[in-house]
């Protein structure tokens, strides 16, 4: 694919299902947070569903950020996809932490404004690391980190839906 500047609609569009599914990705682990000791004392009764779940999360997605890398640059390989997935999960539950631990007490007033404030900067931080892993140009970046952000929520809400219902 050659060098082509997206439409502003094409960035709008990128710029909300970024949000939107940050958004969602956030709430998951604000409800992650407050039921924390439940969900660890269940996975670590079951050692194949934690190890599933984490193959789950780590290699869809970076299934999906190597398709879209290799669209944009051909010097990607799916190993590189696959450490970029590792690093920016680990600085999302970084980030997350952080700001739960300086807002310990979220309420409903102040949730979305917190909430929102991490979605910007989890988009900042994931630019930036699609930018300098994948060598492709902002716009590029941001493309990959909202379909990245879509992907895995995506995942997450199949996920969580697939428990609560007893899908499997």
């Amino acid at each position: 694919m050659g060098d082509s500047i997206p439409s502003l609609k094409e960035i709008k569009d990128s710029i909300m299902v970024f949000v939107i599914f940050s958004l969602f990705a956030i709430s998951f682990w604000t409800w992650f947070y407050y039921n924390v000791s439940n969900i660890i004392e269940l996975l670590l009764k079951n050692i194949w569903t934690m190890m599933l779940l984490f193959i789950i999360f780590w290699i869809i997605p970076s299934l999906f950020v190597y398709i879209i890398a290799n669209s944009l640059n051909k010097n990607v390989s799916f190993l590189r996809s696959l450490g970029v997935s590792l690093l920016s999960n680990i600085l999302y539950i970084l980030i997350s932490l952080t700001i739960f631990y300086l807002f310990p007490y979220i309420n409903q007033i102040s949730a979305i404004p917190i909430l929102f404030i991490l979605a910007i900067i989890l988009l900042i931080v994931f630019i930036i690391i699609f930018k300098c892993i994948f060598n492709v140009n902002w716009i590029d970046a941001f493309n990959i980190a909202s379909r990245y952000a879509f992907i895995s929520s995506l995942i997450i809400i199949l996920v969580v839906f697939a428990i609560i219902f007893n899908l499997g």
